[in-house]
């Protein structure tokens, strides 16, 4: 068994230790120690990184009371001195302790008992029994939890015996063991838990509650921590600036003034929209009336230069759907491009023809006897694809 010196202090950094075992993972070379400040991912809580004599530890995991070291390189000595990312550690602890925190708080304010937590890298989630959050339900939990961080109350943790345990009002009952860890926060919260925590609720800083969505039917939330929420306030605080600044405006008001903006963008774009739909009926209109045909059938081509591929296609539907008609349209950029189109009933196949034209263009195409479209890299050789295909269709309609 490793001793865990992270229990007794989770503020110790350093320490020295005795390699018990080398072992290897997936080709990572890992060490088994007597003893280390190095907490192991469980409990839904991240592990430490740092160095052992100088060589990074990259994973650190428990398995059957000892705890594994995975290294970035390999440890030949017998004696080793770690240090841990005491960065990363006391991210963990503002996280973990602001959890409990929070999870309590949950259940005080709105009765949800939290079912599983997850501290990741970026972002934490607690999932609780709700099957709905309303905003001002997650602000009046978040502001109670940061009374109790404002407090500045203590977080004590110790171990207890399976007698012992039954004495202490648990939010949450443990599966039965001969020891338990319990962490406290002074008259608010006890649970049993084995990870890494403050000393004080002061230290956790700024609980923020972020999104939440619907899971199981449970509510999921996210929320950031000390540090993290600092963070995720900077970011924020600096995009409201910006914005203020260009609208000339408080940051209060910023976001009236940008939904408003918004509701004018869609308005903006409907009128758009319906432009185009006119502007592409009169086009539809125009090429038909210029078209050479036999009879009742027209034959429509056209080449264009970077036209949204899109556009034609809509285009050459409008006019096969107003006459019988063919039609053969070429687009050039950096790529040739082409959309072949015929009204429904027309002796033709479009996707044969479209075939044969990308040959030219040293690409390939598709489709259905309606409608095909293809391309290839030979976008000079856009004109001369479709005027041989308009040959043969022109014949046809001749014969």
């Amino acid at each position: 068994m490793t001793e865990r010196l992270y229990f007794d202090d989770p503020y110790r950094t350093d320490f020295e230790a005795t390699v018990v075992r080398r072992v290897e993972v997936d080709g990572k070379s890992g060490l088994i120690l007597n003893q280390t400040c190095f907490y192991p991912t469980a409990g839904g809580q991240g592990c430490d990184h740092g160095f052992l004599n100088e060589i990074p530890v990259i994973e650190v995991l428990e398995r059957d009371g000892e705890i594994l070291h995975l290294l970035g390189g390999v440890i030949n000595a017998r004696e080793v001195r770690g240090r841990i990312d005491w960065k990363r550690r006391f991210d963990f602890m503002q996280q973990h302790s602001g959890q409990h925190v929070l999870s309590q708080s949950l259940l005080h304010v709105l009765g949800a008992n939290t079912m599983s937590a997850h501290l990741g890298e970026e972002t934490s989630t607690i999932e609780i029994t709700r099957e709905d959050l309303s905003q001002e339900e997650a602000k009046a939990a978040e502001e109670f939890a940061n009374k109790i961080v404002f407090e500045n109350r203590a977080i004590k943790t110790y171990f207890v015996s399976a007698d012992e345990v039954k004495r202490i009002p648990l939010r949450k009952i443990p599966p039965q063991k001969e020891r338990l860890r319990i962490v406290e926060v002074e008259a608010f919260d006890h649970i049993a838990c084995g990870g890494t925590h403050c000393r004080q609720t002061g230290e956790i800083g700024l609980i923020k509650v972020g999104r939440w969505e619907h899971i199981r039917k449970n509510v999921r939330l996210q929320f950031l921590c000390g540090g993290r929420a600092l963070l995720d306030y900077g970011w924020k605080s600096d995009v409201v600036e910006e914005l203020a600044d260009r609208y000339s405006a408080r940051g209060s008001d910023v976001l009236a003034l940008v939904m408003k903006q918004a509701e004018e963008n869609k308005e903006l774009g409907r009128n758009l929209r319906s432009l185009s739909e006119r502007a592409m009926e009169f086009e539809a209109r125009e090429l038909l009336s210029k078209a050479m045909g036999c009879g009742e059938i027209k034959l429509i081509q056209a080449v264009f230069d970077h036209r949204p591929f899109e556009e034609l296609k809509s285009l050459a539907g409008r006019i096969v759907d107003a006459e019988p008609a063919v039609v053969l349209f070429g687009n050039r950029g950096q790529k040739g491009q082409l959309v072949f189109s015929c009204s429904e009933g027309l002796p033709y196949r479009m996707d044969e023809l479209m075939s044969d034209a990308c040959l030219r263009l040293d690409g390939r195409g598709g489709g259905s006897p309606q409608l095909a479209f293809g391309g290839g890299r030979l976008a000079e050789k856009v004109e001369e694809a479709i005027q041989q295909v308009s040959e043969r269709i022109q014949k046809s309609l001749e014969g």
